[in-house]
């Protein structure tokens, strides 16, 4: 649901159900050290994805539950046409093709507290 409704299809109201309001992201290769805080930063990031890859779309490879720390482990791969500025760099006009696996850790409300992302 959420790389497929919110990544994929823009739906990005639906992070008012499924990720908590305080959650944190963290981009373990970009800005290991920047933690994203709060539901409102990831909006704006998807936004932002969006907007510069308006034809993105993430396909989902493989998930892992563990128990221990109520996490799912997402393997995905995400494709997209590059045709708007991302992170002060100009569009190349490319389809550009990315993977990674996600650590998405859940709160007692089985809402997403927080995002740890290996790309």
């Amino acid at each position: 649901m959420f790389y497929e409704d919110v990544w994929s299809s823009g739906k990005v109201l639906k992070l008012n159900t499924i990720m908590a309001e305080d959650h944190q992201q963290h981009d373990m290769v970009w800005q290991p050290a920047r933690v994203g805080a709060g539901r409102s930063a990831m909006l704006r990031g998807v936004l932002a994805y969006r907007a510069a890859y308006p034809d993105l779309v993430f396909a989902v490879r493989d998930v892992a539950y563990s128990a221990e720390g109520h996490s799912v482990f997402v393997a995905w791969a995400a494709k997209g046409t590059n045709l708007g500025p991302i992170r002060d760099q100009p569009p190349t006009h490319k389809v550009t093709e990315f993977q990674g696996v996600s650590r998405l850790q859940f709160n007692e409300q089985n809402q997403i507290a927080a995002s740890f992302v290996f790309r």
